[in-house]
């Protein structure tokens, strides 16, 4: 064995990728990063029955095109939740002992290079995973190569016209994130009308789909989304988002139009439109659906207790060393990484916030240091339900964080990033909803076996505390807090099942009629 592939395992191992199916796990960024010959790494995971996909792949790409996606999407708990994080357990890792909150002499970089890892130990495999018993079906989206130039030219009105502001505008534009998933569901709906219903690619248009404003025209929408049902077998919510994005392509074909009403200022915007009335009626039906249906993923798979979650997270800090547990040092840029995969989930142990908070977190946009504390702070575009609610409360990040959040905003130049949000990929791009997703599952699965989610984050802090006879009042606060409704906490975010949540009733009838109460 020569020197590079003595370097390259040591550099494996140091990071705790030891087997074939550790490096089968590992994510495009983390085998550029360290240097794995990626035609070696898609060899490794196609022998291991795994399919590596890059970061960069593109959504609309063969491999990816016709697959069913998704939209995605009073702190007194917090000190509740995140408590046990920062206890000592934590603070006793091999930087001292110190007290990861407290104010440290030192700099923050020297005291992370100092640290020695812990010891490595067995780990989990990406393929031993599976968490949908879906089997895989051959894509049927259009890809980039097949778009006739007026077609290129569309998309990007579309998305300037969804995303963007202009005079005249009537509805507030989507996120770019919803953009993006509105473009993946064109491409669905377009090479299904190519492949399926015969229309050539080299007159696809958005009006392939909505011809016209009337209400017959909502008839290939409805087709669609029939198709995603019976042969695709996609959950309702599938459809349901992708009946959201017609509505947006009907906007968009139909601005010119529609005649808003000034007399009736409560009328919704486009409803003026035949198409669009019979769409939502559409709309409406695929939401009682969608709520009713049941999870496609086994939840056991990925999900995690809330103390389980704070031991993942312990975890990850003692990886957040500049030395190997031999004593060996690592490269500034690989604990760099390590350093960023902890602060997403420590920062979401504190905040559990949506996934595109970390994304956009932009030292003195979001997020600032005020008065020695990092916080959190959102206006109404900063967030999903920024129209409903409006600006956030600020949103404290926990002290314990502040040792490795301070040395992170040190050593991030070390992924050579080209924007300025505090997260990037290992190549230095901004970080993608699908490249931190990727991160975080993959990250989970290593050391947990569970293919733990962002998203889920948000449903464990909200079991857990109602789990523990969380007050009403603090739940509330919670909800505000999180930016949602406290129905939806209740509906969405409470996964407890029916016998956990009937138990103090139990409990209580048991003491009624034993007469104790």
């Amino acid at each position: 064995m020569g020197a590079a592939e003595v370097g390259l395992v040591e550099r494996l191992r140091s990071n705790w990728f030891e087997t074939a199916g550790d490096i089968a796990a590992m994510s495009h960024e983390d085998a550029t990063a360290l240097g794995v010959p990626l035609r070696l790494w898609r060899y490794i995971a196609q022998s291991l029955g795994a399919a590596p996909e890059g970061d960069d792949a593109d959504p609309g790409s063969a491999g990816l095109g016709g697959g069913d996606v998704q939209h995605q999407a009073g702190s007194g708990g917090g000190n509740r939740l995140s408590g046990s994080a920062s206890s000592s357990s934590v603070s006793s890792s091999s930087d001292g002992g110190a007290e990861p909150g407290a104010e440290e002499a030192v700099d923050p970089v020297a005291a992370v290079m100092q640290r020695r890892a812990p010891p490595r130990r067995r780990t989990f495999a990406r393929d031993h995973i599976k968490v949908t018993k879906r089997v895989s079906l051959p894509p049927y989206g259009i890809v980039p190569s097949e778009m006739n130039p007026a077609l290129r030219e569309e998309l990007a009105a579309f998305e300037a016209f969804s995303a963007g502001r202009f005079f005249g505008q009537r509805v507030e534009p989507v996120s770019a994130s919803t953009c993006r998933v509105d473009l993946q569901y064109i491409r669905m709906m377009l090479g299904w009308l190519h492949r399926r219903r015969g229309v050539p690619l080299e007159t696809l248009s958005l009006r392939s789909l909505f011809p016209s404003s009337d209400e017959a025209s909502v008839a290939a929408a409805f087709d669609f989304t029939e198709f995603l049902i019976t042969e695709r077998k996609a959950n309702p919510r599938t459809q349901f988002n992708c009946l959201i994005t017609c509505v947006h392509v009907v906007r968009f074909l139909f601005h010119a139009e529609s005649k808003p009403n000034p007399s009736n200022t409560r009328e919704a915007p486009y409803s003026d439109l035949p198409v669009m009335r019979a769409l939502k009626t559409l709309v409406a039906k695929a939401h009682k659906a969608a709520k009713k249906a049941p999870l496609v993923a086994d939840e056991r798979l990925k999900w995690l207790e809330w103390s389980e979650f704070l031991a993942l997270i312990r975890e990850l800090r003692e990886e957040c060393a500049g030395l190997t547990s031999t004593g060996g040092p690592r490269s500034p840029k690989e604990v760099a990484l390590a350093l960023q995969r902890y602060l997403v989930f420590a920062i979401l142990s504190c905040i559990p916030d949506r996934q595109r908070t970390l994304r956009e977190l932009e030292i003195g946009r979001t997020l600032f240091k005020e008065d020695g504390r990092w916080v959190i702070r959102h206006s109404p575009g900063d967030y999903k339900t920024g129209k409903l609610y409006g600006q956030r409360p600020p949103m404290l990040i926990a002290p314990f964080v502040y040792p490795e959040l301070e040395a992170f905003t040190q050593l991030r130049s070390e992924l050579n990033p080209d924007h300025n949000f505090l997260f990037s990929r290992a190549g230095g791009g901004h970080m993608t909803d699908k490249a931190l997703y990727d991160m975080f599952v993959n990250t989970a699965q290593r050391r947990t076996g569970k293919a733990t989610n962002p998203h889920l984050v948000r449903d464990m802090v909200v079991t857990h505390l109602r789990s523990v006879g969380t007050s009403e009042n603090e739940m509330e606060a919670l909800a505000m807090y999180m930016g949602h409704s406290i129905s939806m906490q209740r509906d969405t975010y409470d996964r407890r099942t029916r016998d956990q949540k009937v138990s103090p009733a139990v409990a209580l009838m048991d003491r009624l009629s034993s007469g104790t109460m």
